[in-house]
């Protein structure tokens, strides 16, 4: 699916299989993706307002220059985003979701309780 420099208003995509769709450049308000299955998807440079991600998978998403500041996306699923991090400020994500972000931007993590001392 190419739905690149398109706008969408109003729709909603339930259980869909978007595989490697382009957004790029969309311009998205009020979008639902309700159990969709987005892997390698481009959201790159789109302007996203009032999006739900919901339960979708968005593995290997591309979101790079896409402001995600209200963007939940602690529901979906995946192992790895493309993200722009000045672009990252006030996204919503869960904490297993956290430990991902942290090791993409080059963190080490340590657990103090996983030491003997």
């Amino acid at each position: 699916m190419n739905a690149d420099d398109t706008y969408l208003r109003n729709i909603t995509f339930h259980h869909c299989t978007g595989n490697y769709a382009s957004f790029y450049g969309t311009n998205m308000k009020q979008v639902v993706f309700d159990e969709c299955v987005l892997s390698g998807s481009d959201f790159s440079s789109a302007t996203l307002s009032k999006i739900n991600f919901g339960q979708s998978n968005i593995d290997k998403a591309q979101f790079l220059t896409t402001k995600l500041e209200g963007i939940d996306l602690s529901s979906c699923s995946f192992q790895s985003i493309a993200v722009t991090v000045e672009c990252l400020s006030g996204c919503i994500i869960s904490p297993e979701q956290a430990a991902i972000f942290a090791k993409a931007l080059g963190l080490i993590v340590k657990d103090p309780y996983s030491e003997q001392g």
